[in-house]
């Protein structure tokens, strides 16, 4: 019934996409291994299966559509990305994976959001600290969103005195503009 109706108003869905959202990894490789399905396609949205999964904080799937070479760089139409859904989620074990298979760490996500600034808005301070001990990254500790934001002022906003915490010692300098 959700699908005739998706049909009905235009939306376009493939069927990785669906096994992907829905959870379904067997189908996901079965999808991938034998039919000609592209791990990377987009819907209508500019969505792939990868962006689905990290959207639902489904690791064991994301990890599947990553060996299956799913491109964690791809954003939607909206510029969400894989690797910032995990930072929100507070999820280091996906944010390994992406970084492991070429996610960029400093991506800029909708409303120029970078996976740091998103951690700490949320509070994630297991995140936050993840970041920075990844070696070979340089984390942009004070980029400015377009509201004019830091990742340590979202802390602070939010009142996440831990991550305000972290952010300080690893070098943040703006607390304000």
């Amino acid at each position: 019934m959700i699908l005739l109706l998706m049909w009905k108003i235009g939306m376009v869905i493939h069927r990785l996409h669906l096994a992907s959202n829905l959870g379904c990894q067997e189908l996901v490789r079965k999808l991938l291994d034998n039919y000609t399905v592209k791990v990377n396609q987009k819907n209508g949205n500019g969505r792939t299966a990868l962006f689905f999964a990290t959207q639902k904080n489904n690791t064991p799937m994301a990890s599947l559509l990553l060996q299956y070479h799913a491109d964690p760089n791809i954003g939607d139409f909206d510029n969400d990305v894989p690797l910032c859904f995990a930072a929100q989620h507070g999820n280091t074990e996906m944010i390994d994976s992406l970084l492991r298979h070429g996610a960029q760490i400093n991506v800029i996500g909708k409303d120029g959001h970078t996976p740091l600034a998103i951690a700490a808005a949320q509070g994630h301070a297991n995140v936050v600290n993840y970041f920075f001990e990844q070696e070979g990254y340089a984390i942009d500790v004070d980029y400015i969103n377009n509201r004019g934001d830091t990742a340590l002022m979202q802390a602070a906003a939010h009142g996440h005195a831990k991550v305000v915490k972290i952010l300080l010692g690893c070098g943040s300098k703006y607390l304000s503009c």
